[in-house]
């Protein structure tokens, strides 16, 4: 039986300072219906970290596999199919095989965050032009962006950067509804909400896993550096949790390998891989040939401070990438995703192919309408009163209220009451 893991509640990240007018003003405000995307991404296969508190409520595990459902995620794997002997096994980054990838394939980076993260990009208008006015800055504002899924507004090949419209990214999945493909993840909020003193989820890993029919194959992970069954799992030198290991059929109980040691990476023992997106292009189960590995280091990783290009701040929130027999290598710096901040951190990676970065975004992204203040999915006359009786106002302030702070800068101003009105009229189709 694995031994019972230690109750573990998690840290409010971001003190919102709501004054007793605000908290009025919200309860009386009718409830925000953001719109699910025009076109849903799949539903994913994820999974929580050890500090979440489905998991310190005993509803999963740190090591499951978890995917869609509702209220509360649905365990497609238990820890114990990938070889996990302990409650205090964190799975920590997650991916399939994806060998079908050609060089030249443009895509978006879809990617989780660590509840500190904070992000550098406020939404952008042309983001908020195409009714998908939520990413990683409005969210973490907001207080849950650990337990949602952002995409790049950049696109990027196997080589890289490629383009696209701008530095930044939009709110795919929210943590709990509104995407039509959420991660049933605590708080169960909307992504307009400021939830109050809630225990939260976070997601650190995502993937689409390979299916032949039921059956769920070639799963590719880490752990945590802490995970105990680091010491039980196949190892080429010192365990670490910069190493990637390998199973070729959970469902069926097969064993768990080994398929890339820190040391193949060039990586350092003591650092710890928090996100991962595997192409294992002969979908051979072992790191050869043309395979190529994107991933992001946790903060405190030695070999944040020697890959060439590592971002000068925010550096675990860069995509690196590795491929055989070669060194590591700057993929894509924090501000390409519109991060940077001190302590952003990137703590889960997947992908979506695609050509035009914008139409992507209006595709894939949590929509609605930047200026709807009071969430009836129309700019109108009592937005337009509601941003008026706070502006002029700074974070702090006692008639300030962070749902008029519409670009996010802290101070409700001229800019915000711009956008109101450049949306005057319009409502959510």
């Amino acid at each position: 039986m694995k031994p019972t893991a230690p109750n573990r509640r998690v840290p409010r990240r971001v003190d919102l300072g709501l004054s007793l007018g605000l908290l009025f003003t919200l309860a009386i405000t009718p409830a925000a219906t953001p719109e699910a995307p025009i076109d849903p991404l799949p539903a994913p296969d994820y999974s929580f970290d050890l500090l979440s508190c489905s998991v310190d409520e005993g509803i999963v595990e740190a090591g499951d596999i978890l995917n869609l459902d509702f209220p509360d995620p649905n365990i497609l794997l238990d820890s114990e199919m990938l070889g996990l002997v302990s409650m205090d096994d964190d799975l920590n980054a997650l991916s399939a095989s994806d060998p079908a990838v050609a060089l030249e394939e443009t895509f978006a980076l879809l990617f989780s965050v660590h509840a500190a993260t904070v992000g550098l990009a406020p939404p952008d208008p042309a983001l908020i032009e195409l009714h998908v006015p939520y990413n990683v800055t409005d969210q973490a504002i907001r207080g849950h962006a650990a337990g949602d899924q952002f995409m790049s507004t950049q696109l990027f090949t196997r080589s890289g950067v490629h383009g696209g419209a701008i530095q930044n990214n939009v709110l795919t999945r929210n943590n709990y509804d509104e995407g039509g493909t959420d991660f049933s993840a605590q708080p169960p909020t909307s992504a307009y909400e400021y939830p109050q003193d809630e225990l939260l989820d976070v997601v650190d890993a995502t993937a689409q896993l390979d299916r032949v029919e039921w059956p769920v194959i070639y799963v590719y992970f880490s752990l945590t550096p802490t995970s105990p069954s680091l010491e039980e799992l196949p190892i080429y030198s010192e365990p670490s949790g910069a190493d990637i290991f390998y199973n070729s059929n959970p469902i069926a109980w097969a064993p768990t390998d080994l398929y890339a040691a820190h040391d193949h990476l060039q990586l350092d023992a003591q650092d710890d891989i928090d996100a991962l997106i595997v192409f294992d292009d002969n979908n051979n189960g072992w790191y050869d040939g043309t395979d190529q590995v994107l991933f992001s280091l946790a903060p405190g990783s030695p070999s944040l401070e020697t890959i060439p290009g590592a971002s000068d701040q925010g550096a675990a929130a860069d995509v690196f990438s590795v491929t055989y027999d070669q060194a590591p290598i700057l993929f894509a710096a924090a501000a390409d995703l519109g991060l940077g901040g001190e302590q952003d951190n990137i703590d889960a990676l997947d992908f979506v192919f695609c050509d035009d970065a914008l139409f992507c975004a209006a595709q894939h992204g949590i929509r609605a309408i930047r200026g709807d203040l009071d969430g009836d999915c129309d700019v109108d006359l009592a937005d337009l009163a509601k941003l008026l009786a706070t502006y002029g106002s700074c974070a702090g302030d006692q008639v300030y209220d962070p749902v008029a702070d519409i670009d996010t800068n802290g101070c409700v101003e001229l800019a915000d009451l711009g956008i109101l009105l450049s949306a005057y009229g319009t409502a959510l189709e």
